[in-house]
């Protein structure tokens, strides 16, 4: 159980995080019951303290594990009970269900309540009152509630071991989270927010560009949790303060061959993520030697994976925006602002989407050179964009 500890921040910005998030902010401001559905380690209490958050609920945000407590204690523990109400019950207790008056009550693994308690939950549902254990008067309760499972109710509902009212009643909106295997590179964000942070008395460690292709390759059955399980073990294993591929294969217990990626691929990791590079500052990035990387570099220029910038030792490598992974997604992004602000500046894309200002501005540049956008004529770093049909 715990009562409104401080809201830890959900890190990402994948297409499928932002869809979740914004179905999350929609309904938060209702009064609705929400389902949280997803694999186990997505963040569903994240999400759970998300909507409280967005919610304008002035209450508590009460959380409780329903797999944790035997099945003696959850009714006493939900519902509360009066003094004397059982053996050891020396003092009066409200519940949880009190506790979260004005606020929000959530319910991990609701599919593990007994069916007795199921009925009882209804009833606090459909009525907004509740009867503490050895109680007969009923208490009114203004509450939200949002539950959890990684387990299919509608198939515990189909076997008898869930009740189909409640679920309906808890299904009043339901919202599935995305496994970490479909969020992209929101798994290094993720990664490098905890290695900053130090790992059970573990200093702070770096994540080597190698690291970072091999996290996104890796599927995370366990997802967060798993994640950080590995990264733990690979910071114990990780020489000179940085993570490399080769200690999270160590960690997950594979061949490094298993999860390093190929140097083309992390050279267009990298020149995608810097907007742009020269040859000598991705070898010292890659710790790749100088003339190995320009003769990569002269292969993917021929096959179209990179374009060029300038000239002579001013040469800097690109990725091509008909190449750039997202470039759609980027696309829609920036007209969904457009549509919903009436303009979009550099500094606005690049928050929005967690870009850096020199991919924002390419992603812009395109779209002016495509006609999809012009300048609206302000100045310096007020400087924005329109939509070229607004500004005919």
């Amino acid at each position: 159980m715990s009562r409104c500890p401080a809201t830890t921040p959900i890190l990402g910005s994948s297409p499928a995080l932002k869809r979740a998030l914004d179905q999350a902010a929609r309904v938060a401001p209702t009064s609705a019951s929400v389902l949280l559905r997803g694999e186990s380690g997505t963040g569903k209490e994240l999400f759970a303290r998300y909507v409280h958050d967005h919610s304008g609920r002035h209450g508590a945000f009460v959380a409780l594990n329903c797999a944790a407590l035997p099945e003696a204690l959850v009714e006493s523990q939900l519902f509360g009970h009066k003094r004397g109400a059982f053996t050891g019950a020396t003092d009066a207790q409200p519940g949880l269900v009190v506790a979260a008056e004005g606020g929000t009550l959530f319910l991990d693994e609701v599919g593990e309540l007994p069916l007795p308690i199921q009925a009882k939950l209804l009833r606090v549902l459909q009525e907004r009152t509740v009867v503490a254990v050895g109680e007969v008067r009923e208490r009114r309760v203004d509450l939200r509630v949002v539950a959890a499972s990684h387990r299919d109710l509608r198939q515990l509902v189909a076997d008898g071991r869930f009740r189909e009212d409640l679920y309906h009643r808890l299904a009043r909106f339901e919202l599935t989270l995305p496994p970490l295997r479909e969020r992209g590179r929101d798994v290094v964000v993720i990664a490098r927010s905890l290695l900053a942070a130090g790992m059970d008395g573990v200093p702070a460690r770096h994540l080597a560009r190698n690291a970072e292709a091999a996290l996104v390759a890796y599927p995370w059955p366990g997802n967060v949790r798993e994640l950080g399980n590995v990264l733990f073990r690979a910071t114990l294993l990780a020489r000179e303060g940085t993570v490399t591929a080769r200690d999270l294969a160590a960690a997950l217990g594979v061949q490094p061959a298993e999860v390093e990626a190929p140097v083309s691929q992390r050279v267009l990791d990298l020149v995608r993520d810097s907007g742009g590079a020269s040859s000598s500052e991705i070898a010292a990035a890659l710790r790749v030697p100088l003339a190995t990387v320009k003769r990569l570099l002269r292969g993917m220029v021929g096959a179209g994976d990179l374009a060029t910038t300038g000239e002579g030792k001013a040469t800097r490598y690109v990725v091509p925006a008909a190449a750039a992974p997202g470039g759609d997604e980027r696309e829609s992004a920036v007209i969904a602002l457009v549509e919903r602000d009436g303009r979009v500046t550099r500094q606005g894309l690049a928050e929005a989407e967690g870009l850096s200002a020199r991919t924002a501005g390419r992603v812009l540049a395109d779209l002016v050179a495509k006609g999809v956008l012009v300048p609206d004529g302000r100045k310096g770093k007020a400087g924005g964009y329109v939509r070229a049909a607004m500004a005919a």
